[in-house]
């Protein structure tokens, strides 16, 4: 009787005892070849056992083929409800968009909207960014819902990149572009690309954004921070994942780029380290931008010198809240470095420069905040 539940694990196993007979069949058949026949009436014991076996192999061809047939008709009737789920939900997608594009009624198309906010990917945003442009219906709720499908995908499909990345099964080029969208998602989702966070303060870590679609996405965000770390990474794949952190990541990542870009000595590398830092801020990544300033390579200076100032001029920066002694101390200290960089005299014409560009952004940032 052949189990009514077929998996490939039993092929395997009637294949392995097939394999198991056919050997012990050739065992017994070797001796036997050469032996003179028995006396007339007196069993042939060997040709009764080697009859058995053959019995017994032929038993087992039958059943490994009947569970190969059977296996074979599951997957092609799981292939077919596959096929006839995703033509279902293609369609389905075409009647919601359809009632986007042109809505009998504005029910129909915040049902829409909502549906599409649930369901839709990444292929949906430019959809979802027309209609922001030229509304069907142009009321409250409908922008809401527009605003609400644009972040949901964005998070959705932000954590499939992080998915990906994690896989073994990606290869290093797949990792490569799935870090660039994911660095491109967290742009889109804050509609900026200024910095996060600011001299003082660090930005969120927004991981928890993948929460939807993975377990744990703290873990995940750590997943990420040590591929940046590892020296067998790729140099490529490093770069772009620490932008992707950049975007998405808070002050613990910062401190880890922090001691990164100590230690660092490839130059690119150590750019990609800056401008991940640059954008998240804080304490540590204002320390870390400030050490950069003497490093031996011009241009990691200057990117060094790009980020404080991006850093400065955000929106972060603006923030009302109550400035803390540290901040002050860290203000000052930034703004002491910048100034002592543009009067060196060892500097570069064009270091010196870029510093005294700045120092009226952190002087600004001093004062301003010795005025509170």
């Amino acid at each position: 009787m052949i189990e009514t539940t077929i998996t490939s694990a039993h092929v395997d196993a009637h294949v392995a005892r097939l394999t198991q007979f056919q050997r012990e069949y050739k065992t017994l058949v070797g001796p036997y070849d050469f032996v003179r026949p028995c006396p007339k009436g007196a069993p042939d014991w060997g040709q009764v056992l080697v009859s058995q076996f053959a019995h017994e192999v032929g038993e087992e061809k039958k059943v490994v083929d009947d569970l190969r047939r059977s296996e074979q008709k599951r997957r092609l009737a799981r292939s077919t409800k596959e096929h006839e789920k995703q033509v279902r939900a293609r369609r389905e997608l075409l009647d919601r968009i359809q009632e986007l594009l042109g809505p009998a009624t504005e029910e129909l198309f915040l049902a829409a909207l909502m549906w599409i906010a649930e369901r839709g990917g990444d292929q949906h945003l430019e959809l979802l960014g027309r209609i922001r442009e030229k509304p069907r219906f142009p009321s409250r709720q409908a922008k809401s819902l527009v605003d609400l499908g644009e972040k949901s995908i964005i998070e959705r499909c932000a954590a499939d990149c992080v998915s990906a990345i994690r896989s073994q099964d990606s290869t290093p080029q797949e990792k490569l572009q799935q870090a660039q969208r994911l660095e491109g998602f967290g742009v889109r989702l804050r509609g900026s690309s200024e910095a996060r966070g600011s001299l003082v303060g660090a930005a969120a870590n927004l991981a928890d954004c993948w929460r939807r679609r993975l377990r744990r996405p703290r873990e995940a965000m750590v997943t990420l921070v040590s591929l940046v770390a590892d020296p067998r990474s790729p140099a490529r794949l490093r770069d772009r994942l620490a932008g992707a952190i950049g975007e998405w990541g808070g002050a613990g990542e910062a401190r880890i780029l922090a001691a990164l870009l100590a230690s660092e000595k490839n130059e690119d590398l150590a750019i990609a380290w800056i401008a991940a830092l640059g954008n998240i801020g804080g304490f540590d990544a204002s320390e870390a931008l400030c050490r950069a300033l003497s490093d031996p390579s011009e241009r990691v200076r200057l990117a060094a010198l790009q980020r404080l100032e991006e850093l400065a001029t955000s929106p972060a920066a603006y923030s009302k809240r109550d400035p803390s002694p540290e901040d002050r101390i860290l203000l000052q200290r930034v703004a002491g470095t910048v100034k002592r960089i543009s009067e060196d005299s060892l500097q570069s014409p064009t270091v010196r420069c870029r510093a005294e560009e700045l120092l009226p952004y952190v002087t600004l940032d001093v004062a301003s905040l010795t005025s509170r």
